[in-house]
């Protein structure tokens, strides 16, 4: 039978998952330090498990944003260089 294991938060002992002490804190056998037992399994990851569909996805920028992005790069940089550009040369002169 494949009960569910959890891993000690300290050490990362495999330990069994004990449905009566969750919620409870509970005391790692290796290490001896007391932790709390979890509610339900964690999956290995520590978070939600994605769909198989969902693996590969990447969250790609739409074509507007690329566009404003650019343009308020344009616009501060050439902010910059008008505020700092005359000082710059002048250093660079000197």
């Amino acid at each position: 039978m494949n009960e569910p294991q959890i891993s000690c938060p300290h050490c990362t002992q495999l330990l069994a998952l004990v449905p009566q002490l969750a919620g409870q804190q509970a005391t790692c056998p290796s290490c001896h330090k007391v932790f709390t037992m979890p509610l339900a399994p964690v999956p290995p990851n520590g978070g939600t498990q994605l769909p198989a569909r969902y693996a590969n996805m990447r969250r790609e920028r739409s074509p507007k944003t690329r566009w404003v992005i650019l343009y308020l790069v344009v616009i501060v940089g050439g902010t910059l260089f008008c505020a700092f550009g005359e000082l710059a040369l002048q250093f660079l002169m000197s």
